[in-house]
C-alpha cells in the first residue's frame, strides 16, 4: 500500500503540475487574446480612419457629370473667343480699307485741283516763266 500512497502521491503531484501548466498556459493565452483583440481593434481604426479620409477626399472631387459641363463650357469659351478674334480682324480690315477709300478719295480731289490749277494757267495763255511768276506770287 504504501507504493500505491506513494504512486497516487506522484500523480497527485503531476497532477497539481498538469493543471498549473494549464492555468499558466489558459492565462497566456487569454492574454495573447487580449493583446491580439486590442491590436486588432488598432488596425481597424487605422483602416476607418482612412476609409473616413478617402471619403473626405472623393466628397471634394467634382463628378464626371460636373467635369463634362466645365469641359462643355471651356470648349465654348475657345469658339466664343475664336469668333471675336475673327470680328478683331474683320473690323482691322474694313478700318484699312476705310482708310484706302481716304486716301483714294484725297487723291482724286489732289488731281482734280491741280488739273483745275493747270487749266487755268492754259486759258490765261502764260507761258512757263509766266507760270512760275504766277506761282510765286501766290507762295
Amino acid at each position: 500500500m504504501c507504493d500505491n500512497n506513494a504512486d497516487i502521491k506522484v500523480l497527485d503531484n503531476e497532477i497539481k503540475n498538469v493543471k498549473e501548466l494549464i492555468s499558466i498556459k489558459m492565462e497566456s493565452l487569454d492574454r495573447a487574446t487580449v493583446i491580439a483583440k486590442e491590436s486588432m481593434e488598432r488596425r481597424l481604426d487605422a483602416m476607418n480612419e482612412f476609409r473616413a479620409q478617402l471619403k473626405d477626399q472623393s466628397s471634394s472631387f467634382i463628378t464626371r457629370k460636373e467635369h463634362d459641363i466645365v469641359l462643355e463650357y471651356i470648349q465654348d469659351l475657345r469658339e466664343s473667343r475664336a469668333k471675336l478674334e475673327g470680328k478683331a480682324d474683320q473690323q482691322s480690315v474694313n478700318r484699312v480699307m476705310w482708310i484706302a477709300i481716304v486716301g483714294i478719295f484725297i487723291s482724286i480731289v489732289g488731281l482734280f485741283f491741280q488739273s483745275m490749277r493747270l487749266q487755268q494757267v492754259e486759258n490765261k495763255s502764260y507761258g512757263y516763266q509766266d507760270y512760275i511768276k504766277h506761282t510765286e506770287g501766290q507762295k
